[in-house]
């Protein structure tokens, strides 16, 4: 199996799994995203850099989940 097609398969899974846990309510997202204090320190920071290698309209996509569930958080996309 070539490398390129590994990465697009792990970064679908990890979209997927991120979706899934924004759709899941707060307590599962509490499970998937950390304990309190993480959210609490992600919050303080203010910003997230997300690196992909995944096309940037589905990226678009899980960015505007991330964000209903934190709004307070700013998402950086970085394409690699």
């Amino acid at each position: 199996m070539n490398t390129s097609l590994v990465a697009r398969m792990v970064a679908i899974a990890g979209v997927a799994g991120l979706v899934i846990a924004l759709n899941g309510g707060p307590a599962q997202a509490q499970q998937e995203f950390g304990s309190p204090e993480l959210i609490a320190a992600a919050k303080a920071e203010g910003k997230l850099v997300y690196y992909t290698a995944n096309f940037a309209e589905v990226e678009q996509q899980v960015i505007k989940a991330f964000n209903k569930r934190f709004p307070e958080i700013k998402v950086e996309m970085v394409a690699s």
